[in-house]
């Protein structure tokens, strides 16, 4: 996720202008961050499910089998994002 955010600062950098860069990566700094809480509770509400399967393996074996759902998840939402915006995107190169 380090090289993720690398590779998004600097594209930003290289995209926005200096009057306003500050102001785009603060905002890029703070969707990554309720990005990470979300998916955290996500997976702290999956382990609380799970907490009743028997031992702790169990409970964190089951939470884990979400994940895959939940990239597949994500992946699909971006991928919508991306289509309803591609005339947009297209448009600037």
């Amino acid at each position: 996720m380090a090289a993720v955010g690398f590779a998004v600062s600097h594209y930003l950098n290289a995209a926005v202008d200096s009057r306003h860069r500050a102001t785009v990566l603060s905002f890029k700094g703070l969707a990554f961050n309720l990005g990470y809480g979300f998916v955290s509770l996500l997976f702290a509400l999956a382990l609380r499910a799970y907490r009743d399967t028997g031992s702790a393996g169990d409970g964190l074996a089951g939470a884990l089998t979400l994940l895959p759902v939940w990239l597949v998840f994500t992946a699909l939402i971006m991928a919508l994002i991306f289509w309803r915006h591609r005339a947009h995107l297209l448009q600037r190169n």
